[in-house]
């Protein structure tokens, strides 16, 4: 029970460890200017809603 308890207080770490490239909607709005630092340093973030990919950003 407490290992499950773990893993949703770390919700968005877990989800991000899994692949850092890509982010979900509702965590780029809440630390958009994270995600821009990251594309701004030349990384391409895929940006997913729901599991289904709408965005790909990368730096021009």
């Amino acid at each position: 029970m407490s290992t499950a308890l773990v893993i949703d207080e770390c919700a968005t770490l877990c989800y991000m460890a899994q692949d850092p490239s890509r982010v979900g909607v509702r965590e780029l709005r809440q630390n958009l200017s994270v995600y821009l630092d990251r594309v701004k340093r030349g990384e391409s973030l895929t940006v997913t809603e729901h599991g289904q990919i709408v965005a790909v950003l990368h730096r021009r």
